[in-house]
């Protein structure tokens, strides 16, 4: 392989690089994840920003259109407030022109900017009365919150995760919205009547209907704020007295209209002025409630970020960390390993070029080390064994005169011993001389041994001849184990295919588990879409609580129509009777007014009790829709762990698939390894036939071991032995030499 080619620094480096690509994927996806949580929450931001200039924009408007209802009713002292709000209005267009081109073709909000803004210089064009001014001013402001729920549904603000976030937009978006428009539509209503100097049936009925919704709102508000502190207390705390203070002068300012507006009733002049004001400051109060609580989804915004960004920062310097000190570790190593190898190296360069006093610097005490200090020893060993030159002419003569002394053991005479002197060659004679006594020993014990080596040798060939008959039947045996082994390969190649089945059966697995991931996020978008839908149903089953509420107040007022008009019937019956026969006809008219003045009693309150049925039905209806909401965000987060489960499902199914695959390969290599264990078998099979072939040679061979022991009997009867030796001379008996 050419990886074995590669040097020391390359493997670590390749081995290292190996390690880290998992851990730098699995950092690719932690941190690709982290990038779409905060672009999703610096997409919420900018709804925030676009919805604090659409609240400064509703503001204004508000203010406009209740100054102009003053004005119009005739109290020249809303003009000021009236001309102040046109600045206003102007620089919050050009903001909200600023921020809509960034994000208005994102969130497909710029067709319906432009109707505000076309309907708003419409507005400023034209001169209305009074009542058309309001429905006109009106509408606009109800087209401003419908931008502003847009807005909220589009930059993520209505579906955020967070469940905190999701109360905060709840309340501000369905909740205070709602309640300044309702509120602001009081505080004109009030200025009109009190600046015309008396009521009017209209007008009291208008503020009655606007009072009920108002107060449905409020109750909207304290429900949202309920769920707010459940789940965070303390964001519940910092938004509990803004809201105390508002509904208070809420309460204060509707129970003072609805005392103070009624039919016919006069007012004395200042009294729009007074009351503007009043309404002006309970409104300033819910707009704080709003301010306070953007600002502090803005700091949950923020801080989700902040947080989302230190993840990522301390998920890169971890992984940056690990790379710097594998990077130093194979560093380190290579330098070591580098160091004590060129150590080694110009060590055997020097003792080629015949220094043998060279010695290796060891620089560790690793592998390369213990080699280095080793071969320093060695040199050591080597020093002291090189002699000089003159010891070794010595030697040699003393060799060559050692020689011809035992020359004579190679003709066979043993006779003669070698002369022991005090040079270096007297160990060497000394020892020659004990080899002398251990030959004649030799000769002597082989002599006997020869007689003995012929009567075992006949047992030896009884015996071979029972190990041939033994390999014969165990070449048999190992031939039947050979086929068991052929039929187990075999099956081992089966579980092979049936291991590849099960990986692709895994890869489907992995597949179906990506397939219901994506459903789950279909489904996740469905449940989306159906709490948009049931949130927008909600309103507009509201706003026909709002209507049927408006029917109720007509319905009385046709209650009162005909009940003053069956006190006229009865006055003009009187007229009539005191009118004599002039009278008569007159009379008819009036029994006639007077029968249909009580059919449309009856049926005004046959109408009030419907449009009471209507009333507890649309409660009922908006709390369900508020119940379905609910049950809607929570179908949502279940969806969203579901899909969590199926993403770690397909997580575990990728481990499954690589096990699997694993098997299959490992079943494949045990397939081939039973091959070669069939083939081995076969060898061995084969071994032991040439072992029983080899058994039956061996018995002829043993015939032979009597024939060479008895000419090895007439071979060593050649060395001649000393006359008076009659066995081995004891050691201690040998001379040794200096």
């Amino acid at each position: 392989m050419r990886i074995l080619t590669l040097s020391i620094g390359k493997k670590l480096s390749l081995t290292i690089l190996l390690t880290l690509v998992p851990l730098v994927v699995l950092l690719y996806f932690f941190l690709e994840s982290r990038d779409e949580r905060i672009l999703a929450a610096q997409g919420e931001r900018n709804g925030l920003a676009y919805l604090a200039d659409l609240r400064l924009l509703l503001d204004s408007l508000n203010t406009h259109r209740d100054a102009t209802q003053g004005v119009l009713a005739g109290d020249a002292s809303f003009q000021q407030p009236l001309e102040a709000s046109k600045p206003h209005i102007a620089a919050a267009l050009i903001s909200i022109d600023r921020i809509d081109a960034a994000t208005g073709a994102k969130w497909e909000t710029t067709g319906k900017w432009q109707t505000i803004k076309n309907n708003w210089l419409a507005l400023q064009g034209a001169t209305f009365n009074e009542a058309e001014s309001f429905r006109r001013h009106s509408e606009l402001t109800s087209a401003v919150i419908q931008l502003m729920r847009a807005v909220s549904d589009r930059s993520g603000l209505t579906t955020d995760s967070a469940i905190d976030t999701y109360y905060l937009v709840d309340s501000l978006i369905n909740g205070v919205t709602p309640a300044i428009d309702e509120l602001s539509r009081l505080r004109g209503n009030g200025n009109a009547a009190f600046a015309r100097g008396s009521a009017t049936i209209e007008d009291a009925a208008n503020i009655a209907a606007l009072v009920r919704a108002l107060n449905e709102n409020n109750q909207g508000i304290e429900r949202a704020l309920s769920g707010l502190e459940r789940n965070n207390p303390d964001i519940a705390a910092g938004l509990g007295d803004t809201w105390k203070s508002a509904q208070k002068l809420s309460d204060e300012l509707t129970r003072s209209l609805q005392r103070d507006i009624q039919p016919g009733r006069t007012f004395a002049p200042g009294a729009a002025k007074a009351f503007h004001e009043r309404a002006s400051r309970a409104l300033a109060e819910y707009f704080i409630l709003y301010d306070n609580g953007r600002i502090t989804i803005e700091t949950l915004l923020t801080r989700r970020v902040d947080s989302l960004a230190q993840q990522k920062l301390v998920q890169s310097t971890i992984v940056l960390l690990v790379f710097l000190i594998a990077a130093w570790l194979v560093i380190s190593i290579v330098r070591g390993v580098t160091k004590q190898t060129r150590a080694i190296s110009k060590l055997f360069g020097q003792i080629r070029a015949g220094n043998l006093e060279a010695r290796a610097h060891i620089y560790c005490r690793d592998e390369l080390g213990l080699i280095a200090e080793e071969l320093n020893l060695m040199l050591d060993d080597t020093l002291q064994l090189v002699e000089s030159k003159e010891e070794k002419e010595r030697i040699q003569s003393s060799i060559v005169k050692l020689l011809g002394e035992v020359s004579g053991v190679a003709t066979g005479d043993l006779t003669r011993d070698a002369e022991v002197t005090a040079d270096v060659t007297g160990a060497i004679a000394d020892a020659f001389n004990y080899m002398l006594i251990e030959l004649r020993q030799i000769i002597s014990s082989v002599q006997s041994t020869t007689i003995e080596v012929t009567t075992s040798a006949a047992e030896v060939q009884q015996t071979a001849s029972q190990l041939a008959y033994g390999s014969s039947t165990q070449s048999t045996a190992i031939a039947h184990a050979s086929s068991a082994i052929a039929d187990m390969a075999l099956s081992i190649q089966n579980v092979s295919h049936s291991a590849l089945q099960a990986a692709e059966i895994a890869d489907r697995a992995l597949r179906d588990a990506k397939g219901g991931s994506e459903t789950v996020g279909k489904t996740i978008d469905g449940m989306n879409a159906i709490r948009s839908r049931v949130q927008e149903t909600s309103k507009r089953i509201k706003r026909l609580g709002e209507s049927s509420q408006e029917i109720g107040e007509i319905v009385r007022l046709i209650v009162d129509i005909a009940d003053r008009t069956s006190i006229l019937a009865l006055n003009a019956s009187i007229q009539a009777s005191a009118a004599g026969e002039a009278g008569k006809g007159f009379a008819v008219v009036a029994e006639e007014v007077e029968r249909l003045a009580v059919r449309a009693a009856e049926s005004a309150k046959k109408i009030a009790m419907i449009i009471k049925s209507v009333q507890g039905d649309t409660t009922e209806a908006v709390a369900a829709m508020e119940e379905t909401t609910r049950e809607v965000v929570n179908g949502s987060r279940l969806a969203n762990e579901a899909g969590q489960r199926l993403r770690d499902l397909e997580d575990v199914s990728h481990q499954i698939a690589d096990l699997v695959a694993g098997i299959s390969a490992a079943s494949r290599q045990q397939a081939a390894g039973s091959e070669q264990v069939a083939k081995n078998v076969e060898g061995i099979s084969q071994f032991t036939r040439q072992t029983a072939n080899g058994a039956q040679v061996t018995e002829e061979s043993t015939r032979r071991l009597v024939d060479l022991a008895a000419e090895l009997n007439s071979s060593i009867s050649r060395f001649r032995l000393p006359a008076d030796y009659s066995g081995p001379i004891p050691p201690h008996s040998v001379r040794h030499g200096s």
